[in-house]
């Protein structure tokens, strides 16, 4: 995949979306932003782009629960304001890429009470879309790209009776 990235939104401390676009489009939602941007990678950005390109997608977006970046989970907090402004941006590329698969990429980090509010902020938007994950953790978490190898393949992944 050519290192040509033309969705980029943020502001501040927060990263809303990054990605390329192209015909065959993958949506993966994780957990928080780290340090990625247009211009630099990251360790998480570029396992992305390898289990994309492992599964034949030619255009992706990173999309996350919670905007604000951070390389420790445990130091981002709740923002009721940020969560409906990311709700609303994911909801756009939603939207924009309709016949796109989510990648469920968020990890067991979501069990911080934190992050299941952010995930409650997006939940119904994506319960009726089809959805995969590389794998899962023991408790049924879709897994973090960083634990998984490179070339992964994506698989089904029951967002409906993950939300129950």
């Amino acid at each position: 995949m050519t290192k040509e990235f033309d969705i980029y939104e943020h502001d501040n401390n927060c990263r809303y979306a990054l990605g390329k676009n192209g015909k065959n489009m993958i949506i993966c939602i994780g957990l928080n932003p780290s340090s990625a941007t247009n211009k630099e990678p990251d360790r998480t950005f570029n396992k992305i782009c390898k289990i994309v390109d492992t599964n034949k997608y030619n255009g992706f977006v990173i999309l996350n629960l919670c905007p604000e970046r951070g390389n420790k989970p445990k130091d981002v907090l709740y923002d009721e304001e940020l969560a409906n402004k990311n709700a609303k941006i994911v909801k756009k590329y939603l939207d924009k890429y309709l016949q796109a698969p989510i990648w469920c990429a968020w990890g067991g980090n979501i069990r911080q009470k934190k992050f299941k509010d952010y995930f409650n902020k997006i939940s119904h938007l994506i319960e009726n879309r089809k959805c995969a994950c590389e794998s899962e953790t023991a408790k049924g978490h879709p897994r973090h790209p960083l634990y998984v190898a490179g070339d992964t393949q994506l698989k089904e992944f029951c967002i409906k009776n993950y939300i129950q």
